[in-house]
């Protein structure tokens, strides 16, 4: 590193504009970008917390939209009813029917760019 790109570095505390040398860029990016974080929280530091206000609002959407749902009245029992079984079976349907609300619920929200 040359001896004028140290110079430069070490003059990015006292002098913003030093950091538009491109030597000092190429050299150290990370310290580049140090020196714009401590030069931009000089600048956030100088307004007061009373300028800054912050309101709180409360937001609602109602929106009707349809929700995929799971029948399983069609499918057999068995024969013999087994307790565990049938109550893993309907956690199951509530995970599938609370999952495709989600995704539902997102795609709404968020639509995916086409």
């Amino acid at each position: 590193m040359k001896v004028s790109t140290i110079e430069t570095l070490f003059s990015i505390r006292s002098n913003f504009f030093m950091l538009f040398v491109p030597a000092a860029l190429r050299a150290t990016p990370t310290l580049c970008a140090l020196a714009v974080l401590m030069w931009a929280s000089q600048i956030v530091t100088s307004f007061p917390p009373g300028a800054i206000t912050v309101t709180t609002r409360q937001q609602a959407f109602s929106n009707i939209i349809t929700i995929p749902t799971f029948n399983a009245s069609f499918v057999s029992r068995p024969k013999h009813d087994f307790p565990l079984l049938q109550h893993m079976e309907n956690m199951l349907i509530n995970i599938i029917v609370r999952w495709e609300m989600v995704q539902a619920l997102t795609q709404q929200h968020f639509p995916l760019p086409h």
